[in-house]
């Protein structure tokens, strides 16, 4: 089975960004950690049905300080505000990540085994293959798609911290994003049907990339919109 898994929102403050999402939205959110390779954490917006936002900005310049392409396209895409830097899938099965690595010409790799989360934070479990790499896929505005049998710790299942939000979200209705459905299949290829009957998909035809979340409330429909990726 097939689902959407997470959204990616880069930004330079992700503590001053989690704010300003709850204030727009009411959504709450709690401490994801920090990545030690790339000198970034994040906040975890939890959507619900096992989605949710990781806000991810810079926290360690001694490590981002290098000529990365992390550190690069960061400060590219977020001159004039946070942005929608990835969307992620998420399947049961080995087999679509082969088979989608298959059809994009490059491997399946070993993702972050949760060996970065703060001690507060619960521990990720299952993330450990994806394909194609964050390079080939974010940085052109496409999904990638990650092996996760095991949901017991997810993110999209933790509860936001109290005093960050009041807003619950029950999971997201629909995705809005660049380009043409012709395009979404020539990427995915063999798990395109599969990924267009989990997720209600539209299609504006601008820049590739993810533009909006709208995420099933209990305060009613919520639209969070955000640039997508425009410089990689």
């Amino acid at each position: 089975m097939i689902a959407l898994d997470h959204i990616a929102l880069w930004t330079r403050n992700h503590y001053r960004h989690a704010y300003e999402l709850s204030q727009e939205s009411g959504l709450g959110s709690f401490d994801g950690g920090f990545f030690p390779v790339h000198g970034l954490a994040q906040k975890i917006v939890p959507l619900g049905g096992d989605v949710y936002i990781e806000v991810e900005g810079i926290v360690d310049l001694d490590v981002f300080a290098g000529e990365s392409w992390i550190r690069k396209t960061l400060e590219r895409n977020t001159v004039d505000g946070a942005c929608f830097m990835g969307w992620c899938l998420r399947s049961d099965s080995l087999g679509d990540l082969e088979a989608l690595a298959a059809h994009r010409g490059v491997e399946v790799q070993q993702g972050i085994s949760g060996g970065y989360q703060l001690m507060t934070t619960p521990p990720a479990t299952g993330m450990l293959l994806l394909t194609p790499p964050v390079r080939q896929s974010w940085g052109l505005g496409k999904p990638n798609m990650y092996y996760e049998p095991d949901l017991s710790a997810h993110y999209g299942r933790q509860s936001a911290l109290p005093g960050t939000g009041t807003v619950v979200g029950h999971g997201v209705s629909w995705i809005e994003i660049g380009g043409t459905r012709e395009g979404l299949v020539d990427w995915l290829g063999p798990v395109f049907s599969e990924t267009e009957a989990a997720i209600d998909i539209r299609y504006n035809g601008g820049r590739s990339g993810l533009h909006a979340v709208g995420v099933n409330t209990s305060a009613g429909e919520k639209v969070i919109r955000r640039q997508p990726p425009r410089e990689v």
